[in-house]
């Protein structure tokens, strides 16, 4: 022992001060290989460095520090000492204390749990001189020689003002907490559910940082719980802030930095604990959080949204608190305490006002989903009326045309039918156009996937819109430079709607020249194939201005373009919609007087089996007269016009106004197919053919549902009833007539 250093400035304690500070009086060794102990330390003649000879703050270190200082107690009345390590835990402290009269062995003095800092009780009688040493080896933070000693007086004085502050502090985060994950419960709110978290970690911060971690769990590496609580502050923070700013919805482009930051934060969580210089990292996701936000708020609050205007107060309180803890972590300053208390201060305040806009901005979400909740079902029950209400009348009138068709007629009366059936189908046009328009912005299409070829579907256009082109002079041409006759797995439907809406805007549109579709190959990976459609035309064109909105619900040129072509300004929309549902974008490209150019990519699956397409397949005239159909339908007309219908067709008709009648014909007749209306009175189609099916045990009869119902659903609502198929009014003779060869044939075979 005796080749330790005797001439350290000795740190006389006099009792004119209850805290002393030992800047002045401390000796600094650094220890690069982290190896010397105590022992060696004293067998060897180290070298200690004067601490005015080095900055007091060395920063971030993978050394191990050792420190001394002689101390002499001249003051009677306080024999014993604390020693304080301010920012620095107890769990990386080793200090030893042993007289200068070598009389006795150093002791290892054991650090105090309950208190806030780093604290070792020092017994120092009077008149006699110690030599105090510390290790300290703590790579997680920058490394501060802050020592002081405290008498017991001083101490007592100390800490109840550290115990008020954080029980303050502590109190008022629990409460908040709790409260919003109640909250998150009851209202199933995400954002509620990321504060509650926010604040929760913030709880475990200041537990682990006021020693109550340490006073209940001794053991417990209190560093490791800070720092990954402290991480798991900063993604909670991330991913309340995102929800309560829907930053996904409001500003797409900011949403994926978001994300990023909030998953790289969730793994640098889990593997914090393991890395060096952990304060560092904590201080960059805090810092780059910042640093993502400040703009997002700005771009909002200048927006008017008012979540935004009240975070602005949140978030600068937030930032003002953080900016000491964030330069203490990047080694610019050097107070831990009044960062962390700075800190929790602004934390306190910032939770405050979240939790208060969190309780306004959840009411107005209450009230909003309660408005839409209601908009939406009084839209549906609209739409469910009209459908109805418009499709019944529609179907008498469609059904008039085709039973005229059928009967002798003069030159001029065929003339004034076929202007009937023109007329009717455009207005049968605008109510699907309608009800697809609704059905689009609620809900998503429904996609059909089957096995389908280019030649079923350009066949389909052809029969349907070549007359219309021939009649304007137009020529109309339809080229693929993919394979028609390879079977493709899509939704050919939805496909065919598409091009039928833009092929006959373009023929509507085009009053000389050419109007075309063409279809081409982008290109082919194994069992896929991508496939761009162009419809093209050399009609009126558009300006770049009407293009911005030409997707637009009830967009048109020009009213005039109404009346000349009779447009709605439904088709494009409906057709934009429809190919974003099916995973492409519809485009245009176009100039005033020099036709438009419209185009889209679709991907499609390669199918193994050819498809049966019924547009391909020859009509063959079927006889029908040994069937008997039964047709349930409580409108007078509509039982009139359906009955004709079959009849003309060869079949044999029973009629029945209600779903009661029918059981009892059903009962005592013995049908082959029946035809039932969903809406009735009393019994309805759906309650009948329940009872049809398990009341009657006629499982194996076919039943088609007749429906004016055209909405989203009705289809799977029919079948999950125990029907076997569908018709939609007003139905033309051709479907009348596939209905009966699909289920009368069909049972035959």
């Amino acid at each position: 022992m005796g080749n330790l250093k005797a001439d350290l400035p000795l740190l006389v304690l006099d009792g004119n001060a209850d805290i002393v500070a030992t800047a002045s009086s401390i000796e600094v060794l650094e220890d690069k290989t982290t190896d010397l102990n105590f022992q060696d330390l004293i067998k060897t003649d180290s070298k200690f460095v004067n601490s005015w000879h080095m900055p007091n703050n060395v920063g971030y270190t993978m050394s191990a520090w050792w420190v001394r200082f002689d101390v002499l107690n001249h003051d009677p009345n306080n024999r014993y000492w604390y020693l304080q390590l301010q920012n620095i835990n107890a769990h990386f402290l080793q200090v030893y204390s042993f007289p200068k009269n070598f009389k006795a062995e150093a002791r290892i003095i054991p650090s105090i749990h309950e208190l806030r800092h780093a604290s070792f009780r020092l017994d120092l009688p009077q008149d006699e001189s110690y030599s105090i040493y510390l290790r300290i080896k703590n790579n997680n933070r920058p490394l501060i020689f802050n020592l002081r000693l405290l008498s017991a007086d001083a101490l007592v004085k100390a800490t109840p003002k550290d115990h008020v502050f954080y029980a303050f502090a502590l109190g008022g985060l629990l409460i908040m907490s709790i409260y919003n994950l109640l909250t998150f419960f009851s209202l199933n709110e995400r954002s509620y559910l990321s504060l509650a978290i926010f604040i929760f970690s913030n709880c475990i911060n200041l537990l682990s940082q006021s020693g109550m971690v340490g006073l209940l769990f001794p053991e417990v590496d209190v560093d490791k719980i800070h720092i990954v609580s402290a991480m798991l502050t900063i993604a909670s923070a991330n991913d309340f802030f995102y929800n309560l700013m829907l930053v996904a919805y409001r500003l797409p482009r900011y949403a994926i930095l978001f994300r990023i930051h909030f998953w790289l934060a969730i793994l640098t969580m889990l593997i914090v604990s393991f890395l060096p210089y952990q304060l560092f990292y904590i201080s960059v996701f805090g810092g780059a959080l910042l640093v993502l936000a400040i703009p997002v708020i700005w771009i909002l609050h200048k927006a008017k949204v008012s979540e935004a205007r009240i975070f602005v107060w949140a978030f600068l309180i937030m930032n003002v608190s953080c900016i000491p803890i964030l330069l203490y972590g990047l080694d610019l300053f050097d107070d831990w305490a009044i960062a962390f208390n700075s800190l929790m201060l602004g934390f306190l305040l910032f939770i405050v006002l979240l939790s208060l806009n969190q309780s306004r901005h959840t009411r107005e979400l209450r009230d909003q989903a309660q408005q839409i909740e209601a908009s939406s079902k009084a839209k549906d029950a609209f739409l469910t009326t009209m459908s109805h209400e418009l499709r019944t009348p529609m179907h008498a009138v469609v059904i008039s045309g085709t039973l005229l068709q059928q009967t002798k007629l003069s030159p001029q009366q065929s003339d004034y039918v076929e202007k009937l059936q023109v007329s009717a189908q455009h207005m049968l046009d605008l109510i699907n156009d309608i009800l697809d328009v609704s059905r689009l912005n609620h809900t998503k299409a429904d996609v059909k996937i089957q096995a389908f070829t280019l030649q079923a579907i350009l066949e389909n256009l052809e029969k349907l819109l070549s007359d219309q082109a021939r009649e304007k002079h137009l020529d109309f041409i339809l080229n693929s430079e993919y394979s028609i006759t390879t079977p493709l797995l899509g939704d050919p439907t939805r496909l065919s709607q598409i091009l039928l809406n833009l092929l006959d805007n373009a023929v509507k549109f085009t009053d000389d020249g050419l109007v075309s579709l063409t279809i081409k190959p982008m290109g082919q990976w194994l069992n896929r194939v991508e496939l761009q459609f162009t419809v093209a035309d050399t009609g009126i064109g558009l300006s770049f201005k009407e293009q911005e909105r030409l997707f637009e619900p009830f967009f048109q040129v020009n009213s005039s373009t109404s009346r000349r072509y009779r447009g709605t300004g439904l088709g494009l929309t409906i057709s934009y919609d429809l190919v974003k549902h099916l995973g492409g974008e519809l485009q245009v490209r176009s100039k005033p007087s020099q036709g438009s150019s419209f185009f889209f990519k679709l991907m499609f699956a390669l199918a193994e089996q050819q498809p049966i397409n019924s547009f391909t397949q020859p009509f063959t005239v079927r006889n029908y007269q040994e069937k008997r159909v039964l047709l349930v339908d409580d409108d007078s007309l509509n039982q009139f016009f359906g009955k004709e219908l079959l009849t003309v067709l060869g079949v044999k008709v029973d009629l029945a106004e209600s779903g009661a009648v029918a059981l009892i014909k059903l009962k005592e007749t013995s049908y082959d197919l029946v035809f039932m209306d969903v809406s009735m009175p009393d019994l309805d189609g759906y309650q009948t053919t329940q009872l049809i099916r398990h009341e009657l045990e006629l499982t194996e009869l076919p039943i088609v549902a007749l429906t004016a119902h055209a909405i989203s659903g009705e289809h799977e609502r029919c079948l999950a009833a125990g029907m076997n198929d569908y018709l939609a009014k007003p139905f033309s003779i051709q479907e009348l007539e596939t209905m009966l060869t699909r289920w009368l044939i069909k049972n035959d075979n």
